[in-house]
């Protein structure tokens, strides 16, 4: 919930508490304030959470790279030390990491003279 939308819940939920008669019974205004006090409650808790989840990313990444850094270093002496040692399919098989995408040329649009 961004600003603007809280504040706008604020502001009707206070009008609703001032004007009960207003409001139908299905409605549970108390239900509403106790949401938005929870709310309150748990918003201190996102600032440390974010911190935390930066720091998970940025580990998660880190490793990544090193064991992305092992693999593609691994792999080129597997090509170059392994020939005639049976891994040629295999090294085949993984080899579709390197595979790039053939880029599609459209047409030359119409009257463009090429």
């Amino acid at each position: 919930m961004g600003p603007k939308s809280e504040s706008f819940c604020r502001q009707t939920l206070s009008l609703m508490v001032q004007n009960p008669s207003m409001i139908p019974a299905s409605l549970d205004v108390n239900e509403a304030q106790n949401d938005l006090t929870h709310l309150e409650a748990l918003r201190p808790r996102f600032s440390p959470l974010g911190v935390l989840m930066r720091k998970a990313t940025d580990s998660e990444t880190a490793l990544g790279s090193d064991v992305m850094w092992a693999a593609t270093r691994g792999y080129r002496q597997l090509q170059i030390n392994g020939k005639g040692e049976g891994l040629d399919d295999l090294l085949a098989e993984i080899s579709v990491r390197f595979q790039r995408k053939k880029k599609v040329r459209s047409p030359p649009p119409e009257g463009s003279g090429s």
